[in-house]
């Protein structure tokens, strides 16, 4: 699997659980983004071999809210406070 494949992956749960209502940017962030939305970017990766399998990879992901309103610590809260299933 490749990383692509993973981004696009959080994006679609992303949208399964938010809705139509936010723009999901998974390359690079234009100027001009369209609020309220989310992007995602790979952080940070790490190879290492292990005597035990070929190659393990170890990739983070960021995942940003970027808000719509003038109370942007309510609608972060708003957002981030939903429930949601690990």
């Amino acid at each position: 699997m490749n990383i692509q494949n993973i981004i696009d992956g959080i994006a679609v749960s992303l949208y399964n659980e938010f809705g139509g209502g936010y723009r999901i940017y998974t390359e690079n962030i234009p100027q001009g983004l369209q609020t309220p939305c989310f992007t995602v970017a790979l952080s940070a990766g790490s190879n290492t071999a292990e005597t035990w399998v070929k190659d393990r990879r170890i990739n983070g992901f960021t995942v940003c809210y970027y808000p719509d309103t003038a109370d942007p610590l309510g609608e972060c809260g708003e957002v981030f406070g939903k429930p949601h299933d690990v």
